[in-house]
């Protein structure tokens, strides 16, 4: 019997990008159609994990109407980060954003865990208003660092932030125009934060905001130790060096067992799965299925 015929230990949800506004368009629509097909395939899920950009600006119409859609189908406990877009708008900068973020989603705060099936869940966020960029203040390091040592056993730990880090999962490379197009991309405390996470050699690290499609090979990777997977985008996809489509709406639903995590891409308009990979956690290797 191959793993994949074998029941999960758990299963849980990851998308980002969704970029809902507070009136109609074709990213909200994508949004209802995500959760829709979420639920029929993945019914079991125990989270959902939205990566950042949940809503186009940030403003108090676009949080009421993604709760809106969000709560109109059957979907499991959901954990958010800020994304850029979530942020660089509002005139009031970062506390605004962060104030408005609060009080629509309820989050505890813009960083946090939480323990789910015994697995332990990291979110982060940037703490400042930018452009494209995100900030990671060394007081969330420092909570980074911690919250990783409770966890430093033999289980695997996952990490979600909305930027990716360059030159890592899909979407992150030169080729892609990723901190090469005239703007930065990324995170400040890039070096920072890889020497952190390379520390523990079963960290998951889950990434957006580049819209890269699930349907490149190097949708999840290793790399200075690191496993580094790129969440494709709810409202529209990129092509990524030629491979996929623009305009597409994916995301992943990741099953996890004893010692392999499976990483199902999912694409929620054609309702098939460009890709699937397994990662191998006493092997510490990456293979597609």
């Amino acid at each position: 019997m191959s793993i994949q015929q074998m029941k999960p230990i758990m299963t849980f949800n990851v998308i980002s990008d969704l970029h809902v506004t507070g009136w109609e368009n074709k990213f909200n629509k994508h949004f209802e159609e995500a959760l829709k097909d979420l639920n029929e395939v993945n019914p079991q899920a125990k989270a959902l994990c939205i990566v950042g950009d949940m809503t186009e600006s940030g403003r108090d119409e676009n949080y009421e109407r993604f709760q809106a859609i969000l709560d109109a189908y059957p979907h499991p406990e959901t954990y958010m980060v800020l994304g850029n877009h979530d942020v660089r708008w509002l005139e009031g900068g970062y506390e605004e954003a962060y104030n408005c973020f609060m009080k629509h989603t309820r989050m505890p705060h813009a960083y946090y865990d939480k323990w789910i099936c015994g697995y332990h869940f990291i979110f982060l966020s940037t703490e400042e208003a930018l452009k494209d960029e995100g900030r990671i203040t060394k007081e969330q390091l420092t909570w980074l660092k911690d919250k990783l040592d409770e966890g430093a056993d033999s289980k695997p730990v996952f990490v979600f932030l909305h930027q990716s880090l360059v030159e890592t999962s899909a979407g992150s490379y030169e080729v892609d125009g990723y901190a090469h197009s005239g703007h930065p991309d990324g995170i400040l405390e890039d070096r920072e934060l890889r020497n952190i996470l390379s520390e523990y050699p079963r960290v998951l690290f889950f990434t957006g905001h580049t819209h890269a499609v699930v349907d490149h090979p190097q949708t999840v990777i290793k790399k200075e130790g690191i496993y580094y997977i790129n969440t494709a985008s709810v409202a529209y996809t990129l092509q990524s060096d030629g491979y996929g489509e623009d305009n597409g709406s994916q995301g992943l639903c990741i099953d996890v067992y004893e010692d392999e995590i499976i990483i199902k891409g999912r694409d929620f308009m054609k309702k098939t799965w460009p890709m699937t990979w397994g990662i191998d956690l006493n092997e510490g290797i990456v293979l597609s299925k």
